[in-house]
């Protein structure tokens, strides 16, 4: 609820500009954190300040520590961004905030025969069973990047942006690892998750494109 909130009092601030002297536009988004809705309130030619909520789930193939796990991550990223447009052109740099809720679900069944390194200890395949484990980032995050508004310097109607930028999410906020194979001791896996924690990336590259109206 607090979070539903934060979103809806920022919204607010947003639309209370006065649109006299700057435009407001309203969008969808589509990249490297889902599909989305982004709202823009241009108070100058060279300042705006955009809100986006994105959203994706999908599966890939991870290494970390050298385990093969099957992964499904989930995320939902709402971000309250400053633009500046240098000398009120098309391009602008951009720095933030996000609120980043991505979850990181993986299995690993390693082959029965192969012999699979977890913590300090040599373990097979059967022995190992099957690897469970989920991974969670801290919530708050900073973002900067740069990007187009092809359509900054017109008044009103459609436009299209694109992004880059990261999101610097720092090392995992929580992993837990778990093994069906009775073999593997706690302390192993203990030693096997923070192995995982610094396999992670530390940053959440993004690139998006945008499609809008401009009021």
């Amino acid at each position: 609820m607090n979070k539903l909130i934060l979103i809806t009092a920022t919204t607010c601030v947003l639309f209370s500009v006065n649109t006299a002297k700057a435009e407001f536009q309203f969008g969808g988004r589509l990249g490297a954190t889902g599909i989305g809705i982004e709202a823009t309130q241009r108070f100058s030619p060279d300042f705006a300040a955009r809100i986006n909520l994105t959203g994706l789930r999908y599966n890939l193939d991870l290494t970390l520590d050298d385990v093969d796990y099957d992964v499904e991550q989930s995320m939902s990223i709402g971000s309250l961004l400053l633009d500046w447009h240098p000398g009120s052109g098309i391009f602008r740099l951009t720095a933030g905030a996000s609120y980043y809720n991505s979850v990181f679900d993986m299995s690993a069944s390693p082959a029965a025969a192969t012999s699979y390194q977890i913590g300090n200890t040599s373990y097979t395949g059967t022995e190992i069973g099957t690897l469970n484990g989920e991974v969670e980032y801290r919530k708050l995050a900073p973002y900067v990047g740069f990007g187009w508004d092809f359509m900054a310097k017109k008044k009103s109607g459609l436009g299209v942006t694109v992004d880059v930028g990261v999101i610097f999410r720092g090392k995992p906020d929580d992993v837990t690892l778990t093994a069906t194979g009775a073999t593997v001791t706690s302390a192993n896996l203990a030693l096997e998750t923070r192995n995982v924690e610094d396999d992670t990336l530390t940053y959440h590259p993004v690139v998006s494109a945008g499609l809008y109206y401009r009021f």
